[in-house]
């Protein structure tokens, strides 16, 4: 499953049209021809991992098959391997980038400046794109920190948010309760008459001895 890029890797249409809704999709003609889809057919995918909803990665599971076509990302009979279902890339399906659900980008193109004048796996064609390479990797470890600060970033914010919800529902539930004690001993007082005691606490020496006492009495 790949989304069509603007400038790079444009994929050729055999028959049909290309994809101009997050609903439809072109399919590789050969895995088209080779399962009995048609143009006009729904195709309907399911997650590679167990653990993984299909929804983590796509708005949607089903997709109307507008067009069949080729890419130059696939130039030979196979298509690859995979970490995921079978282990073997059987096609591919093209779709507008709005199709995907994530917030990042799982792979990166690069045009290399210079490269297109060369032909391809030659020595003059390698030693440009192995430079290109070493920039890239230059850039690696600062680009990990920087997403990695931007994801921890995020959970600590909303760490910070929810602990700040916290204090505030402890707060407001501290002060129901000291009004509410409030209003208890308003009642008592008045029902019983009762009123808190006041009093004098005073000490000395009596016989040599030390002494003290509390004289209380009470209001109202």
């Amino acid at each position: 499953m790949m989304s069509m890029l603007p400038t790079m890797n444009s994929i050729v249409v055999e028959e049909g049209r290309l994809p101009k809704t997050k609903e439809e999709c072109l399919v590789d003609v050969d895995f088209l021809t080779a399962n009995g889809y048609k143009i006009g057919d729904q195709i309907h995918l399911e997650s590679g991992r167990v653990e993984e909803d299909l929804s983590e990665s796509l708005k949607a599971d089903t997709y109307t098959i507008v067009g069949s076509g080729s890419s130059p990302c696939y130039i030979s009979f196979g298509r690859g391997s995979t970490q995921i279902g079978t282990g073997e890339i059987s096609g591919f399906l093209a779709v507008m980038p709005e199709a995907f659900a994530m917030d990042v980008y799982t792979e990166a193109y690069a045009a290399v400046k210079g490269a297109e004048e060369e032909t391809a796996f030659t020595d003059g064609y390698e030693k440009k794109v192995d430079c290109a390479e070493k920039d890239i990797e230059k850039i690696q470890e600062l680009r990990c920190e920087a997403r990695y600060e931007e994801v921890t970033g995020e959970a600590k914010e909303k760490l910070a948010e929810a602990k700040e919800e916290l204090a505030d529902g402890k707060a407001e539930t501290a002060g129901e309760r000291c009004e509410s004690g409030a209003e208890d001993c308003g009642r008592r007082e008045r029902a019983s008459g009762w009123k808190p005691a006041v009093g004098r606490w005073t000490e000395g020496f009596k016989g040599g001895k030390r002494t003290s006492d509390y004289e209380a009495e009470r209001t109202g």
